[in-house]
């Protein structure tokens, strides 16, 4: 007998139990939209262990990046129900949103009045890191530098297509690099559209090194009990594969370029990360 893999039963889970109840779903109060490799992943679990925070259907949704064009009640039933809500609340992880050109005014249409938490990360740690994960993911090919000296060809044009929400722009997601790490542009897309007391920008490095304190912190920027210590401050996501080093030339190339970026990114944040 075939067995039923995790991914395929909470598909399955979904299909029987969510969907059909989607009307009775409330929506999310918080999204943390990236960065990728940036510890989302980790944050997402210390906030849900909350015990005034409902974990939703899943993590990543991507319903602001890959299936906008589903509808809003399809978003709805990846939520908790309504009664449940009153005294509690809950968000979703979706990395994507941070880098997705639409994200931001996607959300700000729909859900004007949501808590934004973004992690950025050092630049070309982060770039490394995501080159890997794409590696364990089957998705990548290339070394890791034909893959940075490829990025631009191999993502030309994508951001022009996904002007139709049924695009779905793999390239732009999975071999974007260099540009996921100049967070400037992308920072800047959500403060065009929120007020900046609506988002909370977090420094990786500090969040790695600091977590209960930084945990601490998100929870009082979601409104919920500041005292509560979370019981498992383990990290995810952490792989134990050995990463190769970029070349001396490659890295000075990373190095010149991010030194102009985070400068751009420093100003705009008014706060200054020792990267």
């Amino acid at each position: 007998m075939k067995l039923i893999t995790q991914r395929r039963r909470k598909k399955l889970l979904f299909g029987l139990t969510s969907y059909p109840t989607r009307k009775r779903r409330g929506e999310p109060d918080f999204i943390i939209v990236g960065a990728e490799k940036a510890g989302t992943t980790s944050l997402h679990d210390y906030i849900n262990q909350h015990p005034s925070v409902i974990e939703g259907h899943r993590k990543e949704i991507q319903y602001f990046s890959r299936y906008f064009y589903r509808s809003w009640d399809w978003y709805r039933a990846h939520f908790p129900f309504h009664s449940r809500l009153h005294e509690n609340i809950c968000g979703e992880a979706s990395p994507y949103y941070i880098f997705h050109p639409y994200a931001a005014e996607r959300i700000h249409s729909t859900l004007p009045n949501i808590k934004i938490i973004m992690l950025l990360r050092e630049p070309i740690t982060r770039t490394v890191s995501q080159y890997y994960h794409e590696v364990a993911k089957q998705r990548e090919e290339l070394s890791l530098e034909e893959a940075i000296a490829a990025e631009n060809e191999r993502t030309a044009g994508e951001v022009e297509k996904m002007c139709t929400p049924t695009y779905l722009p793999f390239k732009h997601e999975h071999f974007s690099y260099v540009e996921k790490s100049n967070y400037v542009d992308q920072v800047q897309r959500y403060l065009s559209v929120f007020p900046r007391n609506q988002i909370m920008i977090i420094q990786s490095e500090r969040f790695f090194r600091e977590t209960a304190e930084v945990t601490r912190a998100v929870y009082e920027f979601l409104g919920i009990d500041g005292t509560f210590v979370p019981p498992n401050l383990e990290p995810a996501n952490v792989s134990p594969r050995k990463k190769d080093q970029l070349v001396p030339q490659t890295r000075k190339r990373l190095e010149t370029y991010f030194a102009v970026q985070n400068e751009k990114l420093y100003e705009l944040i008014g706060e200054r990360y020792d990267w």
